[in-house]
């Protein structure tokens, strides 16, 4: 295999721009084949994802992707920058992968490129304006985006546009791992088609993933069919129909808001994120609150996006701190984790057993069998010099005790869901003739 192109996912659920998405990053690049790397059962909104990332594995395979891998949990519920950073280093120490294709609203990736470069390593100017607009209490996005006005010369093209977008911030992102990581993999940008990521309304080409969601909240099941690709739809469909989804961050309420009764300012401040008296806006508000949503509302500022406050209460929960996300944004992730392939895949996994600079995990006696040879000496020097395995332990710990978490709060109670550690990939292999 000479080409194998990576692709960045959520898939929340799998619709028909994705499904356009795989069609053009195959098209674009003429892989021999198609690696996605994909959020697990918390997305970068903050949120669980709709539906579990088993059965979101199942859409990506019969949509087109050969193989598909986790991001670890630690970068899937930050930011832009940490999501990035996440999921391009498993394309990247994957040791296999040429090429990432991304969507963006630009479509031009020189322009983006440029703009990643700008920002990979701001000037003092551009950082002294930053800092100066986030004093006055704006987010770090909306700074950065009046710092770069300032210094600017506006018009169609100009800097502080193309990050108003939600694409093209996601795309610049990656831009910017890709240099982190000193990647030799070759970007590709696809313009984006039909609605915006956070449209509600029906599109008659591309409906977003957002839009889908308010649907299924919504009962519109009329609207989710035509939206998804006819698998996607009848997987999506058969976790209804066994009760195992949708899963909302609603259903947190009644657990997360008298965990927060119980906790005081201390307890709260030492997890990540939670800065500038965030920590008694969110006891404060728990006194006052029946629903996360109205957790939120008490708790908002124009300083803090609702996702950002989102991803917080995450934190909390899952007790993430600044030290576990600095070293992980440091030395990048320290495994790869496997949810499925197909028969291409299959083979794309050999290979990449044999050149992959991390440790490759798939079913639990794998994950066992890695640990006793992570413990012999010797045998971490042969991978990642970024490598730790301390980290390595924090982060796919992490990921076990979210994945049962998620499984034990949202699936249909009467089901006793396997534990994370306990779940093998999902495999769609052709029968032999």
């Amino acid at each position: 295999m000479e080409k194998i192109t990576g692709i960045i996912v959520e898939y929340n659920p799998l619709h028909k721009g994705h499904r356009y998405h795989i069609e053009q990053a195959k098209s674009l690049t003429g892989c021999d084949a198609l690696v996605a790397v994909m959020s697990g059962d918390f997305v970068q909104r903050g949120e669980p994802a709709i539906v579990d990332k088993q059965a979101r594995t199942k859409m990506a395979l019969a949509a087109g992707v050969n193989l598909v891998f986790e991001i670890p949990a630690i970068y899937a519920i930050q930011d832009a920058k940490g999501f990035a950073l996440g999921s391009v280093g498993v394309l990247e120490r994957a040791g296999v992968v040429t090429d990432i294709v991304f969507g963006s609203e630009s479509g031009i990736l020189e322009d983006l490129d440029r703009l990643a470069e700008r920002l990979h390593q701001p000037d003092a100017s551009l950082l002294e304006k930053q800092r100066g607009y986030m004093k006055s209490g704006l987010s770090f996005p909306n700074a950065r985006k009046m710092a770069l006005s300032d210094l600017s010369e506006g018009g169609e093209n100009a800097p502080e546009t193309t990050l108003a977008l939600s694409n093209n911030i996601l795309a610049i992102e990656y831009l910017k791992a890709l240099r982190h990581f000193h990647s030799d993999i070759a970007p590709a940008t696809i313009r984006r088609e039909g609605a915006p990521y956070n449209d509600l309304a029906l599109n008659d080409r591309f409906s977003s993933a957002s839009a889908i969601r308010k649907w299924i909240r919504e009962g519109h099941n009329e609207l989710i069919e035509a939206a998804m690709p006819f698998e996607a739809y009848q997987l999506l469909r058969q976790e209804f129909d066994q009760k195992q989804a949708p899963s909302f961050l609603e259903a947190l309420g009644s657990f997360m808001i008298p965990f927060l009764r119980a906790r005081n300012r201390d307890h709260i401040k030492r997890y990540s994120g939670v800065v500038e008296g965030l920590d008694l806006r969110f006891v404060e508000s728990a006194k006052r609150s029946d629903t996360i949503q109205a957790l939120l509302d008490g708790v908002k500022t124009k300083r803090f996006t609702y996702a950002k406050l989102r991803r917080i209460l995450l934190y909390l929960l899952f007790e993430i701190d600044d030290e576990l996300i600095r070293e992980s944004n440091a030395y990048g992730p320290q495994y790869i984790r496997v949810l499925g392939f197909d028969s291409v895949g299959q083979e794309t996994l050999k290979l990449l057993r044999s050149r992959s600079r991390l440790p490759v995990l798939s079913t639990g006696s794998t994950f066992l069998k890695m640990l006793r040879k992570l413990e012999k000496p010797g045998f971490a020097e042969r991978l990642d010099p970024e490598f730790r395995y301390a980290l390595f332990r924090k982060q796919i710990e992490l990921n076990f005790r979210m994945t049962d978490f998620y499984r034990k709060t949202f699936f249909n109670q009467t089901y006793i869901s396997p534990m994370d550690i306990q779940t093998p990939p999902i495999r769609v292999l052709n029968k032999p003739d």
